[in-house]
């Protein structure tokens, strides 16, 4: 058999453990994926950490996200943020951009309006990502961020959550050119 059919079979392989219902097989397969796991296992590790309630799967499953080092990961990661079954989840899938360095700038409208629509910690997670931002974004997206988050400033709420949010503000105009 040939490298790259072995590779391929081990990869299939930590895929079908992580669906496992055994927590022993998704550990284990965690850990593989940990050690030679490609971006192809990322949505499996992503959906460990969605469904499992074991502490151990879930910390391991979150270990992982917080050491990817796969640029392309952002993608994967933002496609999952996008689905509801992310929902109570997000923050810890935002803070794996920042965590693992993930380039974020593409996805800078996209995190302005979950801190809008999501809770403290999420929108704690997104001032974080966008803080740590070191590549270019546009003036123009910028304005709309900012527009997109006084706008949620007028409709008030959580008094912790719309300081945040200002802090947002203050960030983001320091990224303008």
């Amino acid at each position: 058999m040939s490298e790259e059919k072995k590779e391929n079979k081990f990869l299939q392989n930590i895929l079908q453990n992580l669906k496992a219902k055994n927590n022993g097989l998704v550990l284990k397969a965690l850990q593989d994926a940990k050690q030679r796991g490609t971006i192809h296992v990322l949505p499996g590790i992503i959906e460990v950490l969605l469904q499992t309630d074991d502490d151990l799967v879930y910390q391991e499953a979150k270990s992982i996200l917080f050491e990817l080092k796969a640029s392309k990961a952002g993608e994967v990661i933002v496609d999952y943020l996008k689905k509801e079954s992310s929902a109570g989840h997000r923050d810890i899938l935002v803070s794996a951009l920042w965590q693992s360095s993930i380039p974020s700038e593409e996805y800078l409208t996209f995190l302005v309006d979950l801190a809008c629509k999501e809770n403290y910690i999420t929108t704690l997670e997104v001032l974080t990502v966008v803080e740590n931002m070191e590549g270019e974004v546009n003036d123009e997206e910028i304005v709309e961020c900012i527009s997109t988050i006084n706008e949620c400033l007028e409709n008030g709420g959580d008094e912790n959550k719309m300081k945040l949010l200002s802090s947002l503000v203050e960030v983001l105009e320091l990224l303008r050119p």
